[in-house]
């Protein structure tokens, strides 16, 4: 299942998704190689500023919708 989600997210070209380059297994382990996107993430964004307004949440959920 995985593997079959990481190939489906491959094919996806959007400007506000990750792009996938390369899915597989090593050694028992399962890896998803994506691109490096420079910045904070959602869960440090929600620590350095505790809860956030509507209009910053929808600011930031509008592009990925």
């Amino acid at each position: 299942r995985f593997h079959r989600e990481a190939r489906s997210c491959a094919q996806l070209n959007h400007p506000n998704i990750v792009h996938v380059y390369d899915e597989g297994e090593e050694q028992g382990v399962h890896y998803m190689a994506m691109e490096f996107l420079n910045g904070k993430d959602l869960h440090q964004l929600i620590k350095e500023k505790g809860t956030l307004s509507v209009e910053e949440t929808v600011n930031i959920i509008a592009p990925i919708a």
